[in-house]
């Protein structure tokens, strides 16, 4: 039991880690690149920003947020390839769950640049 706990509280600390490094690694791209906002790279924005103010984008989060609480449960992983998917699956739902978020900062960030 104590071994469930412990692999649950690593599994979680993973997944915060691993959003703070996606968000990292695309904040540090965007500097480097210090292109100005094109009306392009506006559009690009503006289309995402779009999607994710519609009732479809908020249904889809909760069902991604299911899936992240589902995948957490450690319980049922039979052996560590079955470990290393699962936090496969979770990087990439933890990626999509906080898409807006950074997608928002790399936006400011852009506009910052160019101000």
């Amino acid at each position: 039991m104590d071994c469930q706990r412990i692999l649950k509280r690593i599994l979680k600390k993973m997944s915060k880690a691993i959003d703070k490094l996606q968000t990292e690694m695309i904040l540090a791209y965007i500097a480097k690149k210090r292109k100005p906002v094109t009306p392009d790279l506006q559009k690009y924005y503006e289309s995402r920003f779009d999607t994710m103010a519609t009732e479809g984008w908020k249904d889809l989060m909760e069902d991604v947020d299911t899936m992240i609480n589902s995948l957490n449960n450690i319980s049922t992983i039979p052996d560590e390839a079955s470990l290393h998917f699962k936090k496969g699956e979770l990087s990439i739902l933890t990626w999509l769950r906080t898409l807006k978020e950074v997608s928002e900062r790399a936006y400011e960030e852009l506009n910052e640049k160019t101000i």
